[in-house]
């Protein structure tokens, strides 16, 4: 075996040992060899090897998740979650095939033992498959919603047909993530400072705009500040359009292939680490927040909305034998579209923090837990440090971001939703 001097041994030892498991290494196919590179060890969540491995005549190339540190809760549930999305939750969905749904890697195995967490995907870049453009365009963000509603019918389909085992075998074993006190009072802050920076940049760029809509800045403020988690309870998992997300639906989980033409031909989706059950919205707005110009969402937010709800009729309709027009009541492009006005603020929240990471790379995200950032003064401390060289475009956008929510018609009855009457 090759291996790169910086990979542990056990983890050519979990590998080949999920091999043989699902029946990959079996029969007589002659001695295996296997290689392995490390890719990067410095991941947010995790650590990437390409591994290459063969037996007798078969060559399997291979990319190898691992978590190698679990001293800290938060990224051992997103390490466990993922597992569990391969091994159980995505194959309920499919009938237990996963190899058949096209916007899914072949998983070869997980395991999520602590300490020594593997999880073993084909290595799409072999297959010419690549990231998007850092800002999406309008043909990429409309194939990856169209692809997403897709994907969100698989859901829709298994409730209509059985929704207590859909309940029971598929959603009760979504483990989850951002589950302890320690993570959801830190993440709470990280988006919290970021959301009030992100309106402090609006009322300074525009100062007219702001006046304007200096109630509506005052409601969202203190809900931010005081609430947060309730504010973000509006892309909860509601009936009937709750779904299984992805949980991270960006630019930097989408992986794209294309014809000889240049155009689009597939799209697969990546890092199921924070998935959960929850409202549509989750992955919907977040793709859109992140990783679209304010002015391609200006121009063309209804043909986005309307690519993904195309996405869930057409494969809908498939699933259940039924014609298309039958479910626009329960499915019509109308429902998705106050589905996405009733918890666009999740998408708001989370792109305040990770909109430079879209446009500049994921060096502005403190790893929780690592030595400069132990305490919440660190955090704070490293987010003021980071928002002074966030370039122009950044502050340009956050602001727009805000100006988009101030003057869309889903604040005010986002805010009657979320505040109890009195």
């Amino acid at each position: 075996m090759a291996t790169d001097g910086n990979i542990p041994n056990w983890v050519e030892a979990k590998l080949l040992d999920l091999l043989e498991r699902g029946g990959f290494l079996s029969g007589d196919r002659g001695p295996v060899t296997s290689s392995l590179k490390l890719l990067n060890s410095d991941g947010l969540c995790s650590s990437m090897f390409r591994a290459v491995v063969e037996s007798g005549r078969v060559r399997y190339n291979l990319m190898v998740k691992t978590l190698l540190n679990w001293r800290f809760d938060y990224y051992a549930d997103m390490f466990i979650n993922e597992s569990r999305m391969y091994q159980e939750v995505l194959p309920g969905l499919l009938g237990g095939h996963p190899e058949v749904h096209p916007f899914i890697p072949k998983c070869y195995g997980a395991m999520a033992e602590p300490g020594e967490g593997v999880i073993l995907m084909e290595d799409l870049s072999l297959q010419g498959f690549t990231h998007a453009p850092r800002t999406m365009d309008l043909e990429h963000i409309c194939f990856s919603l169209k692809a997403l509603g897709r994907f969100h019918a698989l859901s829709y389909a298994a409730k209509k047909t059985d929704m207590p085992k859909f309940l029971q075998e598929i959603v009760h074993r979504i483990h989850g993530a951002l589950k302890d006190e320690y993570t959801q009072f830190f993440m709470g802050m990280i988006i919290r400072e970021s959301s009030l920076h992100a309106i402090q940049l609006f009322s300074t760029r525009f100062p007219e705009e702001a006046d304007k809509h200096s109630d509506a800045i005052k409601s969202l403020k203190q809900m931010i500040d005081d609430s947060l988690p309730k504010m973000l309870s509006s892309a909860l998992a509601q009936s009937p359009l709750a779904v299984v997300c992805h949980g991270d639906f960006t630019r930097n989980n989408l992986m794209f292939r294309y014809g000889e033409d240049g155009k689009i031909s597939d799209v697969k989706f990546v890092d199921f680490q924070m998935s959960r059950y929850s409202s549509p919205v989750v992955d919907i707005s977040s793709v859109i927040c992140i990783n679209t110009s304010p002015e391609l969402r200006a121009a063309h937010l209804p043909d986005m909305l309307s690519a993904y709800h195309g996405g869930v009729v057409q494969s809908l309709s498939e699933s259940l034998d039924c014609p298309p027009e039958s479910l626009e009541g329960e499915f019509g492009l109308e429902a998705f579209q106050q589905e996405y006005r009733r918890g666009v603020l999740h998408g708001f929240c989370v792109a305040s923090f990770f909109t430079q990471a879209a446009l500049e790379g994921p060096g502005c995200i403190p790893v929780l837990g690592s030595s400069d950032t132990r305490t919440a003064e660190d955090v704070l401390q490293f987010l003021r440090d980071k928002r002074l060289v966030y370039s122009e475009e950044v502050n340009r956008r956050l602001a727009v971001l805000v100006k988009e929510v101030l003057d869309s018609n889903y604040l005010e009855p986002l805010i009657s939703y979320l505040q109890p009457p009195e």
